[in-house]
């Protein structure tokens, strides 16, 4: 013979079983089926409520209530960020736009290095001359010139250098409120990836 399904067999534990609670508004005699947080200050404590009740208290929830449009922003962005602390790109709160334009930065920057941006070369970069006046004619070449703001005759090394100092001033990182920052800084690099194919050739 099987056992019944409703044995004590089956009965796992007085804890599991549901418990009849009564519901926690005032004056209510129903079963408190319905659990519902108590505050926003913890959420994980419960009102438990009749059907009825639970319909009134969701209709009544404002979990703002009582706080400024400032708390309630605040609240919001750490929920959005899953209340991780953020920081700009940079890591400070400024932007640097203006200090990778200035002539001093750029001038620190090449003081720093002696004048010898070798660091920044690339594999291709090595194999440019460096010390080879080039006379650029053809007509993508002086496009090009132009872009970096160079004129003939210009060597492998001023092309480089005048690159990075561009690159680094239009970086979109470092222009974050200016749209126009990414697509200079892409003719930026073509004009130098151009540059560097007469150089090499």
């Amino acid at each position: 013979m099987g056992t019944a399904l409703n044995s004590l067999a089956f009965d796992i534990g007085p804890e599991n079983k549901k418990k009849n609670r009564e519901c926690d508004w005032p004056c209510c005699e129903g079963i408190g089926e319905f659990k519902a947080p108590k505050n926003r200050n913890d959420i994980r404590s419960y009102l438990w409520l009749c059907l009825d009740h639970i319909r009134i208290y969701n209709k009544e929830w404002n979990y703002y209530a009582g706080m400024s449009e400032q708390e309630i922003e605040e609240d919001r962005k750490r929920d959005t960020l899953w209340d991780r602390a953020t920081w700009p790109i940079s890591g400070k709160e400024r932007n640097y736009n203006s200090d990778l334009t200035s002539p001093e930065f750029t001038q620190t920057c090449y003081n720093y290095y002696n004048g010898d941006l070798s660091a920044f070369e690339t594999n291709s970069d090595a194999s440019m001359p460096e010390s080879d006046a080039f006379h650029l004619q053809e007509p993508i070449a002086l496009s090009a010139l132009n872009i970096l703001g160079l004129k003939n005759p210009v060597t492998a090394t001023e092309a480089k250098n005048n690159y990075k100092i561009l690159v680094k001033r239009y970086h979109p990182d470092t222009n974050t409120e200016d749209p126009t920052a990414e697509e200079k800084f892409k003719e930026l690099t073509k004009a130098y990836e151009t540059l560097k194919t007469f150089f090499t050739s």
